[in-house]
Formats: structure tokens, C-alpha cells, sequence
């Protein structure tokens, strides 16, 4: 079982007929607790309950006994990897009168999806469904969805929702309804009419218990300055709604102990949960500021027995660029565990002097993408990223940031993207297992480590496995650190003609793209540059657009002024390119032929280019005739190779 389970298990002890306890870790329908239904459209799978009925314009369920009611709350998981519908929705009855919970007559349920794609709250009296709680429209309109679901019903049937669906979070208003008194059953529906969506349902974490009276106050859980005339706090639960009316509650001083008045103080969320403070005032100096809150107190009347003192920091962040954060560090594959957790992660470096808020920061991968929530990342530091739940595990090594949605990290290989608000890139890195080089550690436990993190051009050659004896080394500097000295210019590998008015240059190194403008490239006979495209990707590659087309046979040479590495190595680099004109028939020769060669000698074809075009060799192939019909054909040439007019050429 998991967590839930321990912590909740004293209240098997306490609480009367009708308490459900499940986490699905058991594989088990009939125990602990026992479920009934359509248990054939259900398996379980990774710890959570799964629908496996294949069938489309279908509906089936599965219950457990349950006869709470009054003083109670329920809370589950759903995943929905769909957007649903009014003919793909679930329905999860709190209470019913009968097993069966298509026909049941009497029922409380709470339907995800529907019309609207919402969360309402339905009665079932007789077999006619009314609507209590009517949800916010369109919240489930996702392609996918991961929804976290509390109902209470107090003493005095006063029925709300509290939900977090895929990040969203939000609270009902009470409403009250007393119409059904008892229960005997808990469960889960599904009704499936569209093929793409069927097997994709999920429930975990049911809990089904009578209403723990909560004795404990509030905490703070952050504080932060939206601009510079008010900042928002966060509770980890409902606040008591006239705090608010009282400017008194809260208090900022300046760094000389100065108070700066407070114009107004606002929930800003249904919930009670997020509260505005708007100074009179707009704050003119960036810095700390001294934060006071006194007399919190949530709404089942627990206050803090003194009030909450922080410091608060007020600053303009500054603006992220290609490269000011890079990643440093990545575990992709945790299991078996060397000694960190056996979770993936993410860490990411500021490697610049300026400091950054990551609010609507956008960290993903091919198939994921997760907006990141505000943290400052501090000139020259290190932070943690992993699951929401993985947080826990991560925060004895440093910073951590925890994340709803995390893109997993294959472990063959990926390209993860960091970007800004306005989503420019700023770090990007494809990785692959062979960058390992390491068999014995890279089948798990292993992290992939940036060798330095300050040389921004080099791409696989700079990362390399962790030499760390538990694996890796998050929040910290790497194992694997060091200053990668480099005091030789770069040159040009190769160039190649990708179409007649398009070129490709390929440096031996990573350059600099700041020396990439038009007027830096010299070109014999004269070429007009229509456009420079660096390749952000590897870093070491550039395309050459022109306006006009190349003249086939003619030798063009170009030269870069003020070609550079990261390093700053600088020098001016020259290369030639010509296009290939095509070949006729006679061309081409086969000049001479050596297919008996003396012992420890070779075959050999020799050709000869009989025009006076420069012909391109790539894709040619050599072949055997036999009894007319081709055969043992071999590629010469996979990539360019010019034969110039009038060239011989021996192939072995």
C-alpha cells in the first residue's frame, strides 16, 4: 500500500461502517477493501486501477460498500487521457443505493466531463439526476487530465468540491442539500462512445472517511512581489474570510525599519488560499524587505499563536538569453539506484551574473511541456527539477523545484528545451546514451554530467557520466567539473552544396554566431547573402542562403573574417564550394581494370571524368553484370566527392 495507507490507517480504528481505504498497489479486488461490478473491464497497472474494456458505446463500473454520508469526505485521483464529452465522461458515486451503479434509483455523484467539460456535483432521487454544484466550464477541456478531487459533506450537509485538475485548482461553494441520508455503496462509471478514448481511464487514492476536525493553523507557504505596488501570499488552507477586512493583519517595513501603509488586502482565488496586498505606495528601491502577518486564521477557527516574520525581496529580474541557464546535470534512468533516489531530474545552472524569475519559464520534451512556477535562480546556482511528488527526496542535495507535469527523460535519448515567457530558447540539449561511454554505468544510477557548464559551444563532448560514487550530484557542482582550455582558432571541416542556392559550412568546432553577419563573408565570384541560419543544435554548423543561383563549374571561394570559438580563439578562415553539374552518358569512363593482381596486390577500377563538368559522385554505385542483370552493387560515395574535368579516380 502506499503512504496513504500509514497515515490514514489509524483511522480504521476510530471510524464506523462504510470507511474505504484504497491505493490499488494491493493487485487485489477482493480484499482490503472488496469491489464488485464489471471487474473484467478493470486491471490494475504501475499502482493505480486502469479500464480496459475495448468496446466502444459502452458503459461499466465497479463499487465498493460504503455508507457514509453526513460528516464526510471523499477524495480520489483521475487520470483521463482524454478530452471528454458528453459521450466519454466518468461518474463517481459517493454514495448510492444500489450495487449497481447504472440503475441504481438514489445517489450523490460527482460527473468529470459531460457537456460542458466540468465538475459538477449531482443528486439521483428515484432515478432523476439533479444538479447541486455546477462546475466551471471548459476545465476539463484538455487532451489530457489529471484531476485530484475532494467532496466534504458536513454535519449540516453542507456539500463542496475542492479540485486540482492538471494545475488548475479551484473550490465550489457550500450548498447544502439533505435528500439522501444513507448510503451502501462507493464507485466508479464509465461511459466510453469514441474508440481513441477507450483504456484510458485511471483512479487511485480513494479515500472515503468521516470528517478529521482540523485543529491546526495555517502556515505562510510563499510570499513574492507581483510588480512594485503589491505582493501575494500563499496559505496551505483557507483563510478565514474577515482577516482580510483587517489592514492591520499585515505589515512591511523597509530595510531602515520604516512601515509602508497598505492600501487594500483581497483573496484573489475562490478558495481563500492566495491573498493580494497592494501597498499606497509603489517601492522605488529593489532589495529585502521585512514582512509581518499576525493574526491568521483559518476557517475552522485555528489562528497562529504569533505572527509570521520573513523576509521578503523585491527586485526586477532580469531577462534570460540563449545560454545564461544551462543544463547541467540529468538522471535518466534511476533504477538500480547507486545512491541517490530512484527518481529522474533535471539541474539546471544560472551561468550569469544577473538573477531570474522562472515564472512562466516553459521546461520540455518532445511529447511534454510544463510551465514552470516562480523561483528566483540566483547568479551562479544550481536548482533542482523533479516531480511534485519527488520533491521530498531531492531537498537534502539543494534548491529543488517540484513540477505537476515533468517531461520524462527517455532513456535512449531526448531533446529538452528551456525557454522564456516570451518562449525564446535558452538552453537546449539533445542527448544520447552513448554519451555515456561508459557500459558499466549507463543500464542505471548514473547521471549524465556537464564537464563546464561555462563553455557554452561545446555540445556532446562536454557532457560525460558521473564519476560520483552514489551516481550523480545534484544541486552541487558536478563530479566531472573542469575548464575545458582551448587556445586553438576553429576551421572549416567542410562545405557543402545543398541546392543551387544554398550552401552548408561545417566548422571542426562549436563557433560563436555573434560574427555571423553578411558583411563578414567574402565571396569570389561576388554572391548576395539572402539569409545566415546558425545550427543552435550542434552548434558547429551554418547555412548560407543566396539571392541568386550558383553558376554549375565554378569554382566560388569564400572567406569568413573574424571567425571565432567560445573561447574566444579568432581567425580568419577561407574554403571553396563548387555546383555539380549533371552527367551524361560518356561522361563518366571506366579507364582501366586490374581484376587479377599478383599476391598481396588488389582489384582496382580506375575512372576518368571525359567532360568538362565537375561531377558529384555521391549516391554512384559500381555493380557486376551477369547474364544482364545487375547485381552486387556497392555506394561509392555516400557524401559529396567532386571529380573535377578531366580527373582520374581509383576505386579499391
Amino acid at each position: 500500500m502506499k503512504k496513504i495507507f500509514l497515515i490514514l490507517n489509524f483511522l480504521m480504528c476510530i471510524s464506523g461502517y462504510g470507511q474505504v481505504i484504497e491505493s490499488f498497489t494491493d493487485n487485489d479486488f477482493n480484499t482490503d477493501p472488496t469491489w464488485y461490478g464489471n471487474l473484467s473491464a478493470f486491471n490494475f497497472e504501475s499502482g493505480k486501477l486502469r479500464s480496459i474494456k475495448p468496446e466502444i458505446n459502452s458503459k461499466f463500473f465497479i463499487c465498493t460498500p460504503s455508507a457514509l454520508v453526513k460528516n464526510t469526505e471523499w477524495s480520489f485521483n483521475v487520470d483521463l487521457l482524454f478530452n471528454p464529452s458528453s459521450a466519454n465522461y466518468v461518474d463517481v458515486f459517493l454514495t448510492s443505493s444500489d450495487s449497481n451503479l447504472l440503475t441504481t434509483s438514489n445517489g450523490y455523484f460527482v460527473r468529470l466531463g459531460g457537456l460542458k467539460d466540468e465538475i459538477c456535483l449531482y443528486k439521483k432521487v428515484n432515478g432523476v439526476n439533479s444538479l447541486i454544484i455546477d462546475g466551471e466550464d471548459g476545465l476539463l477541456n484538455k487532451s489530457s487530465n489529471n484531476i485530484k478531487l475532494k467532496i466534504t459533506c458536513d454535519k449540516l450537509c453542507n456539500w463542496s468540491i475542492a479540485y486540482d485538475a492538471t494545475g488548475i485548482s479551484g473550490v465550489s461553494e457550500a450548498f447544502a442539500d439533505s435528500s439522501l441520508a444513507n448510503s451502501g455503496w462507493f464507485g466508479f462509471t464509465v461511459v466510453q462512445s469514441t474508440a481513441s478514448f477507450v483504456q484510458k481511464h485511471y483512479f487511485d487514492d480513494v479515500l472515503v472517511s468521516p470528517i478529521v476536525k482540523d485543529t491546526i493553523p495555517p502556515q505562510l507557504v510563499y510570499q513574492n512581489f507581483v510588480e512594485n505596488k503589491s505582493f501575494t501570499l500563499k496559505f496551505d488552507e483557507p483563510i478565514d474570510s474577515i482577516w482580510v477586512l483587517n489592514l492591520n493583519n499585515v505589515k512591511l517595513f523597509d530595510r531602515w525599519g520604516k512601515s509602508l501603509p497598505i492600501d487594500t488586502v483581497s483573496f484573489t482565488d475562490k478558495q481563500g488560499l492566495m491573498v493580494n496586498v497592494k501597498l499606497k505606495d509603489s517601492i522605488q528601491i529593489q532589495g529585502t524587505y521585512y514582512l509581518s502577518i499576525s493574526n491568521v486564521k483559518d476557517r475552522a477557527g485555528n489562528i497562529i499563536s504569533k505572527p509570521i516574520s520573513q523576509y521578503i525581496i523585491y527586485f526586477v529580474p532580469a531577462e534570460a538569453k540563449f545560454k545564461d541557464i544551462v543544463f547541467t546535470e540529468f538522471l535518466i534512468d534511476p533504477v538500480p539506484s547507486a545512491g541517490l533516489p530512484e527518481k529522474e531530474f533535471i539541474e539546471i545552472y544560472n551561468n550569469s551574473n544577473k538573477t531570474f524569475d522562472l515564472a512562466g519559464f516553459t521546461l520540455s520534451d518532445p511529447s511534454t511541456s510544463s510551465k514552470l512556477p516562480s523561483h528566483l535562480l540566483m547568479p551562479n546556482s544550481y536548482l533542482i527539477i523533479c516531480k511534485d511528488s519527488d520533491v521530498p527526496d531531492f531537498t537534502s542535495f539543494g534548491n529543488t523545484l517540484g513540477l505537476k507535469v515533468m517531461p520524462s527523460l527517455n532513456n535512449s535519448d531526448d531533446d529538452i528545451k528551456l525557454l522564456n515567457p516570451k518562449f525564446e530558447l535558452i538552453e537546449e540539449v539533445k542527448y544520447k546514451q552513448t554519451w555515456y561511454n561508459n557500459s558499466l554505468k549507463d543500464d542505471g544510477g548514473y547521471s549524465l554530467e556537464i564537464i563546464d557548464p561555462q563553455n557554452i559551444c561545446l555540445v556532446k563532448n562536454n557532457w560525460t557520466v558521473s564519476t560520483s560514487s552514489v551516481g550523480g550530484t545534484p544541486g552541487v557542482v558536478n563530479s566531472v567539473y573542469k575548464v575545458v582550455k582551448d587556445s586553438i582558432p576553429p576551421s572549416i571541416l567542410d562545405i557543402i552544396v545543398i541546392k543551387d542556392n544554398q550552401i552548408k559550412l561545417v566548422f571542426n568546432e562549436p563557433v560563436d554566431s555573434t560574427v555571423f553577419i553578411s558583411s563578414n563573408f567574402l565571396i569570389n565570384p561576388s554572391l548576395t547573402i539572402k539569409s545566415l541560419v546558425w545550427q543552435r543544435d550542434s552548434l558547429d554548423q551554418i547555412k548560407i542562403q543566396f539571392e541568386s543561383s550558383l553558376t554549375k563549374n565554378t569554382k566560388y571561394r569564400i572567406q569568413i573574417l573574424n571567425l571565432k570559438d567560445c573561447p574566444g580563439n579568432k581567425t580568419n578562415v577561407i574554403g571553396s564550394f563548387i555546383l555539380a553539374d549533371e552527367a551524361q552518358s560518356g561522361d563518366i569512363l571506366i579507364n582501366e581494370l586490374l581484376f587479377n593482381p599478383y599476391p598481396f596486390g588488389a582489384d582496382f577500377i580506375e575512372i576518368y571524368n571525359n567532360s568538362n563538368k565537375v561531377i558529384d559522385l555521391k549516391g554512384w554505385k559500381c555493380a557486376n553484370l551477369k547474364n544482364d542483370t545487375v547485381a552486387n552493387k556497392s555506394v561509392i560515395f555516400s557524401s559529396t566527392f567532386l571529380l573535377k574535368p578531366y580527373e582520374y579516380l581509383a576505386l579499391t
